[in-house]
């Protein structure tokens, strides 16, 4: 009986059980330096498979992520081949630096980075958000291989500020608007991306979320406030049942 009255209770107070959503940006996955071994992102990785919050990400922001890591591994390369060029009087130290002038291939590297952020996305339980009833994927096709007429100096247009780069953010964030509206639910996004953010200012679904540390410290404190509100309830019903005995006892029955 009391644990019965302590989850009626629990319905005085609107969105106790709430699930919050977060959607995420390719932004802060880069900004990030996809550090998923990071205490934030095992945080927001525990939260979701605790059933306590939902991870959203559009294909496209996958797209997007994975073509950074090409072209940054890219950098790296031609970085690192400039390095050993400068640096060769260190070959002579092979005891000091093992392995500074081995070679990596471009191939293995990319795989197995997509790999780390693939892994991420499904034991986080991140709900990809398909994109193909709001743009056609043939279309994407050619904006993520550089081809015309998403193709600037020979270079894919990915990390500048020209407008065709705005194209593949409002598809992404109308997938997000879409999966809120399909939900009756809101979503908190986290971008770095003005273009995002003032997105969120005109959606009725969608708000702007600083950081994704800050998501994570608003759902700890709302899941202690609710503990905490839970305990309470439980403790009075408790003593409402022993407020009850006690009157009955009084009358010569007992429970």
């Amino acid at each position: 009986m009391p644990d019965q009255l302590a989850e009626a209770a629990k319905g005085r107070f609107p969105g106790s059980n709430r699930m919050r959503t977060i959607a995420i940006d390719s932004s802060i996955f880069i900004g990030d330096n996809l550090g998923f071994k990071s205490s934030k992102y095992e945080e927001l990785k525990k939260l979701a498979i605790a059933n306590k919050i939902k991870i959203l990400v559009p294909d496209l922001v996958i797209r997007e992520v994975k073509a950074n890591i090409k072209s940054s591994i890219r950098e790296a390369q031609q970085a690192h081949q400039s390095f050993t060029k400068k640096a060769r009087i260190l070959r002579n130290l092979p005891d000091r630096f093992p392995n500074l002038f081995d070679e990596f291939s471009h191939e293995e590297m990319h795989k197995e980075l997509s790999g780390q952020f693939d892994s991420y996305l499904k034991e986080s339980k991140t709900v990809i958000l398909d994109s193909s009833s709001l743009c056609d994927q043939k279309i994407m096709d050619k904006y993520f291989n550089g081809e015309p007429p998403f193709k600037s100096g020979g270079t894919t247009v990915l990390k500048s500020d020209d407008k065709r780069f705005e194209f593949p953010d409002a598809i992404a964030i109308g997938s997000i608007e879409k999966w809120a509206t399909e939900n009756k639910t809101s979503v908190e996004v986290v971008s770095a991306d003005h273009g995002w953010q003032e997105a969120c200012t005109r959606s009725e679904r969608l708000t702007h979320c600083e950081s994704i540390q800050n998501f994570i410290d608003q759902t700890l404190q709302e899941i202690s406030n609710t503990a905490a509100v839970e305990k309470a309830a439980q403790l009075q019903a408790q003593n409402f049942m022993q407020m009850i005995t006690d009157r009955i006892s009084n009358f010569g029955f007992y429970l």
